[in-house]
């Protein structure tokens, strides 16, 4: 539905689930409940989250419109939200976490 006010509605739960998503993490870390399996299971369902989201979005836009920017938008903005995720800092720390246990 490409109607504004479905749009809207999308953005506010988007952004709720982004600041349930960051509060767990912290809650767990300042709890000392954090786990290597909570973190990777964290990873997992934050790469699910934008590609729904984001294919949801092109699909419903390329639908309504027709034009297939979208669709060429939704692979753009999947494989560039990808590329934050190659962080060898971060890896190097997950492989030293599961190394230690």
């Amino acid at each position: 539905m490409a109607d504004w006010s479905w749009l809207v509605a999308g953005a506010v739960l988007y952004h709720l689930s982004f600041v349930l998503d960051c509060m767990d993490g912290k809650i767990a870390r300042l709890k000392g409940t954090g786990t290597v399996l909570g973190g990777w299971l964290d990873y997992v369902f934050d790469l699910i989250r934008v590609l729904t989201c984001t294919l949801a979005l092109a699909w419903g836009q390329y639908a309504a419109s027709g034009q297939e920017i979208y669709l060429v938008l939704g692979v753009v903005i999947v494989s560039l939200d990808m590329l934050r995720y190659v962080d060898a800092l971060q890896i190097a720390k997950v492989r030293r976490q599961c190394a230690a246990r």
